[in-house]
């Protein structure tokens, strides 16, 4: 949630984040219903690469300069990989 959403507005305390009501409830109740699913990674993860230019493809597969090139295996290790 702090890299799509910024600390400030995900922790009320930082160092440790103690969670403001509204990232307590996405974390408690969204995540839970996200469970297994792709979209909201695919979003994330396709989000990341688009608004930060310091995350590029090749962060998630060494040698990938386009989202093409990232295999399926290493892809998966950064989508829907809610625990």
């Amino acid at each position: 949630m702090i890299a799509i959403f910024g600390a400030d507005n995900v922790c009320k305390t930082q160092t440790p984040c103690v969670l403001r009501a509204g990232a307590e409830w996405w974390r408690n109740f969204r995540l839970e219903q996200a469970r297994g699913g792709h979209c909201a990674g695919f979003a994330m993860t396709s989000l990341s690469i688009f608004e930060n230019a310091a995350v590029n493809p090749g962060d998630f597969q060494p040698g990938a300069n386009t989202t093409y090139d990232i295999e399926k295996a290493n892809a998966r290790r950064f989508i829907a990989c809610i625990k």
